[in-house]
């Protein structure tokens, strides 16, 4: 039996050729119910596959020229030839020059395309069994070429594959109750995970084509299906999807897909499968969403909002007997706690009308007020002036050294995905953890500057552990300099004015850090903080955080006067909550920590070195050891 000529089928297909298409798919299709025998020599197939692929791809070449089949025909040619690329893939010879072969991927996503489609349109629909077969060799898909290979058959464009994907995904749910469901969905979820790995670009569009709801949606599908005839058995769980959708949530800049997650019922989701979790061991992945993937982004006002509101909504099966025995009911306490704390500050920055304070960029003013009393710096978008005196005077100071660093950190904070109200909220975030925590954060500054003086120094919270905002201090050593150039004269000029604030913020998988500015009106708290660093050795800690809390409350109240004094209380109504310390809109670059040290459960311990209260009660000098101490 010949192959006829590419020459001839080029010119014309004949009622003498047709009889070739007829012949190949015969013998196509016995090979296929052969391969489905469990008695298939695996070891003859290095031999088949060179004359394999010339009838296949001979007969999908020219597919177009073949008399219009039923739809049952074109069903059956595109599974045959999947249940035979799928069988010979298991010889790891074959594999590799298979999958090697430009035009194999092509026509499995064309099978799997082409199922999907008449599935939607068919009386009877073709079964979410039989159109994952394709897929399960697509899982093979390692490069862009490759890849490309899959958005040509599938229609050519990333909206065509979306759509064949999200089609298939609903599909599978629609039918969630299945046993075939489990392994229906293995082969998507599977081709999603390699897409993820090799293309970046279809991921992000994914993304805005809501895949995320989509994969929420397969939490429904769980157990174990029975074995099917010519499927490799592929179990699937709650675990697998769980796994897949976390993939897609770390995408930066995360906060706008895990809103979209907890809209589609993610946590209800988590409540129904943590029914059956008694030990942590079988949690899986639920764990580190509840620890770890929630908590990161919980600097968002869209994140903080969704989870206000579906912790409210789950209020009752949340209460129920069956959770509270689950595995992860103190995980779901523990998140619910730092919700209903975030939620807090976001409902009092919603009350002032999401008002944000700035301060004048020139550090020897004193004006603080909201954005539209100031005007920016044309050039970089970032340093704000009440005036244009003002304006002059800190361009003479040193801005005009500054001013290119603070353009590429305004659009490198535009990068990251956090806008204008996001980083307002954030600022307003920093500020209400900066005053619940003040005293601690003084005593951490206090420790610091009685050991090193003459060292500038910064202040960072990090926000992307569940157990809530971690404060430290650190040497300025430990910033990556590349943003923070522009603060350090500033923060010398300000002489206890201005007092960096580094806040880590989840970006996805990964996290950034931006640098927040805290302008003070005076320096009467920092010049006090200095003078009692000068005395306090060999005092209790309790002593010493007597005399920190008494500097706080004799400065706020000198300021108070001052501002009173000044006009400024009765013209701004919500400053009196900001107290001496104001918050200054300075969106710099988010930079790398060097090292950032994590704190201990006593918040003034600085770098986890440094001075610390001993049995006795009393402070110890131990040094400062972390790396990086040491000025570069």
């Amino acid at each position: 039996m010949l192959i006829p000529s590419l020459d001839i089928l080029d010119t014309m297909v004949t009622l003498s050729t047709l009889p070739s298409f007829e012949n190949a798919t015969k013998m196509l299709s016995c090979l296929a119910t052969l391969v489905r025998s469990p008695d298939f020599p695996l070891d003859t197939v290095p031999n088949f596959w060179p004359r394999i692929w010339q009838w296949m791809r001979f007969i999908h070449l020219y597919y177009d020229c073949i008399p219009a089949l039923t739809p049952p025909e074109v069903i059956s040619t595109h599974l045959i030839h999947s249940q035979i690329l799928l069988k010979f893939g298991e010889h790891p010879d074959t594999a590799r020059a298979m999958f090697a072969t430009k035009g194999v991927r092509r026509i499995l996503a064309k099978g799997w395309a082409t199922m999907v489609d008449h599935s939607f349109k068919a009386e009877e629909p073709v079964s979410s069994t039989v159109i994952g077969i394709p897929l399960l060799a697509l899982s093979d898909t390692k490069t862009q070429l490759h890849f490309q290979e899959v958005v040509d058959a599938c229609g050519g464009s990333y909206k065509s594959l979306a759509l064949t994907l999200t089609k298939n995904i609903s599909q599978v749910v629609m039918n969630s109750k299945s046993p075939y469901a489990p392994t229906s969905i293995t082969p998507l979820l599977c081709f999603l995970r390699e897409i993820f790995r090799i293309s970046s670009d279809f991921v992000r569009y994914l993304l805005s084509r809501d895949i995320i709801s989509s994969l929420v949606l397969t939490l429904d599908i769980d157990g174990h299906p029975p074995p099917s005839e010519g499927v490799p058995d592929r179990p699937i769980s709650v675990e697998f999807c769980l796994g897949t959708l976390i993939q897609y949530l770390d995408t930066p800049p995360g906060y706008p897909w895990v809103v979209k997650a907890l809209q589609a019922g993610l946590l209800r989701r988590i409540i129904t499968s943590a029914v059956n979790i008694t030990t942590i061991s079988e949690a899986g992945h639920c764990p580190e969403l509840l620890t770890t993937v929630l908590p990161k982004n919980l600097v968002s006002y869209t994140v903080i909002a969704e989870m206000k509101k579906a912790f409210l909504e789950l209020e009752t099966p949340a209460r129920s007997e069956e959770f509270s025995r689950s595995a992860l009911f103190g995980h779901w306490n523990t998140l619910r706690a730092l919700v209903d704390q975030r939620a807090k500050v976001l409902d009092a920055w919603e009350m002032t009308g999401r008002a944000s304070s700035l301060a004048c960029y020139n550090i020897e003013c004193h004006q603080v007020d909201t954005r539209e009393y100031f005007r920016r710096c044309s050039v970089c978008r970032t340093a704000v002036y009440c005036s244009r005196e003002c304006q002059r005077v800190d361009w003479m100071d040193g801005h005009r050294d500054e001013c290119d660093v603070l353009l590429g950190a305004h659009l490198t904070f535009t990068k990251i995905g956090l806008h204008y109200h996001e980083r307002n909220f954030i600022r307003a975030l920093v500020h209400s953890d900066y005053q619940r925590l003040r005293v601690e954060i003084s005593m951490a500054i206090l420790q610091f500057v009685e050991q090193c003086p003459d060292r500038l120094f910064f202040v960072g919270f990090d926000y992307t552990t569940v157990k809530g905002v971690q404060c430290s201090v650190m040497p300025m050593a430990q910033l990556g300099i590349g943003s923070a150039i522009p603060h350090w004269g500033r923060l010398a000029r300000a002489a206890g004015r201005l007092i960096l604030h580094a806040v880590r913020i989840g970006h996805g998988v990964n996290w950034s850090n931006a640098l927040f500015p805290l302008r003070a009106t005076t320096s009467q708290f920092y010049d006090g903080l200095l003078r009692l660093a000068s005395g306090i050795r060999g005092l209790r800690y309790s002593q010493v955080e007597a005399l920190v809390r008494d500097l706080i409350e004799i400065t706020d109240k000198d300021n108070d006067a001052q501002d009173r004094k000044d006009g400024i209380l009765a013209t701004r109504g919500t400053e009196t909550s900001m107290q001496a310390t104001r918050l200054q809109q300075v969106p710099a670059d988010p930079v790398a920590f060097t090292s950032f040290a994590r704190t201990t459960d006593s918040a003034w311990v600085v770098c986890a070195e440094g001075r610390e209260a001993d049995e006795s009660g009393h402070w110890t000098v131990r040094g400062i050891a972390a790396a990086g101490a040491e000025e570069e």
